[in-house]
């Protein structure tokens, strides 16, 4: 397989994404247009520019990175939280979280609705005790007055 150089590669996968999804970052430029190019002969030029794509980290390099999510947030009573979530494999965390997240919808008893942030779209206990067996951790601290301190406010 022929390497390409690092422009050519990100402008292919520019080009395919435009093509396909009809986007480009996040901002909408047209219809997507992929459905209509894969039945012209075109087809052959696409699959050939998606071949020469890097396929992504090995299932090594992706456990052998540690990301860690920290948030901090501010209650109307004016205590303050914070937390921390830390894992491996954000590739594979991303497709746990897609499936759990989407057998939990289809529940008959699931009724909310809308773009919704996990702690609201499901129990938050409940969502964090589901990751730990994936490699998860999580830490949340005391919370604070707003205006005291204990070193990390």
């Amino acid at each position: 397989m022929p390497v390409l150089p690092h422009d050519v590669e990100q402008g292919l996968g520019v080009l395919a994404h435009y093509l396909l999804w009809g986007s480009v970052g996040e901002r909408r430029v047209g219809p997507p247009a992929g459905a209509l190019l894969l039945k012209t002969p075109a087809k052959k030029t696409l699959d050939a520019a998606i071949d020469h794509l890097p396929e992504g980290p090995t299932e090594e390099s992706r456990q052998a990175v540690t990301f860690t999510v920290a948030a901090i947030a501010q209650g109307v009573d004016s205590t303050i939280s914070r937390g921390s979530l830390t894992g491996t494999d954000v590739y594979g965390i991303t497709a746990v979280i897609a499936v759990e997240g989407a057998a939990r919808m289809a529940d008959p008893g699931y009724h909310r609705a809308g773009a919704l942030a996990s702690s609201v779209a499901y129990d938050p206990d409940a969502w964090v005790e589901f990751l730990k067996p994936h490699g998860m951790r999580y830490e949340l601290a005391d919370a604070v007055g707003f205006g005291e301190s204990d070193g990390f406010v």
